[in-house]
């Protein structure tokens, strides 16, 4: 049976610290270390200072893991997942060597099945709408951009 790790992210969520509230890990300089029963490896929060918050996930698990991230009642929180060698479904590149980034919004549910004994690294970038188009700074008319 997985591990389950379920969250929201709301404002000033720390997926870090809320990670290692659960499973009972110490969190030191924004880093949480995996224990030994769940595998090696680490989750690291970088907080560069523009209105981004990055979460960097390297590690190899003993058993498969989910982690479930529940809706948000806003909107505002967007995601940027970036995650090379894994696919949930058929891979887009044959030789596993691609990548995929994933784009969301915290509105919606999200489920992300981790199998153990794999080299698991992918990184998720943490922001608001409002940072995101004050950095595109799209013009009037790109209604798209903006919505």
């Amino acid at each position: 049976m997985p591990v389950i790790f379920e969250f929201e992210v709301v404002k000033a969520f720390h997926f870090a610290t809320a990670f290692a509230e659960c499973f009972g890990m110490p969190v030191s300089n924004n880093r949480v270390c995996l224990p030994d029963e769940l595998g090696n490896g680490f989750i690291q929060e970088v907080y560069p200072g523009n209105g981004l918050a990055l979460c960097i996930h390297s590690y190899e698990l003993k058993q498969d893991f989910i982690l479930k991230r529940c809706s948000s009642p806003s909107a505002t929180t967007l995601t940027m997942k970036f995650d090379c060698g894994r696919s949930p479904t058929k891979p887009l590149f044959p030789d596993g060597t691609g990548c995929e980034v994933e784009f969301g919004t915290g509105n919606f549910f999200t489920e992300l099945k981790l199998p153990a004994n794999q080299a698991i690294n992918f990184m998720v970038i943490g922001t608001s709408r409002q940072v995101l188009l004050d950095m595109v700074q799209p013009d009037e008319d790109s209604y798209i951009a903006k919505t």
